[in-house]
């Protein structure tokens, strides 16, 4: 039996999640979250505020289950596991919620790019 890598997928959407509505309901789901604001490094963020985005924000939430965390901005999701470990109940429930909010696996900019969701296991 091979050891699985620790589960990481990335997800993406069109338009921009309301990181606030969704704190909100992510904590009535029973999730911790915890809100961060990446304050810019260097000039180089005006100039991509101004090509990529007109609401840019630095805005993200960390979201934790059992053993699955999901790293989520307005526009893109990360879920991923420290170590492999099988998927419990809560995981697969902040995993369902995550990929319906994100529904996109590539952003629209970058048609070659493609992500394929990896195995997992549950408990």
């Amino acid at each position: 039996m091979s050891v699985r890598e620790p589960y990481h997928y990335v997800r993406f959407r069109e338009d921009s999640l309301d990181l606030r509505e969704t704190e909100i309901t992510l904590r009535a789901e029973g999730f911790a979250v915890e809100k961060h604001n990446t304050p810019p490094k260097d000039g180089y963020e005006i100039e991509m505020k101004q090509v990529f985005q007109k609401d840019w924000n630095r805005d993200h939430l960390i979201v934790k289950a059992d053993t699955l965390e999901a790293f989520l901005t307005q526009s893109v999701a990360t879920l991923l596991q420290r170590k492999s470990r099988p998927f419990t109940e809560r995981d697969m429930n902040l995993r369902k919620i995550v990929l319906e909010l994100f529904n996109k696996v590539r952003p629209d900019f970058l048609a070659v790019y493609s992500s394929n969701e990896p195995g997992f296991d549950v408990e």
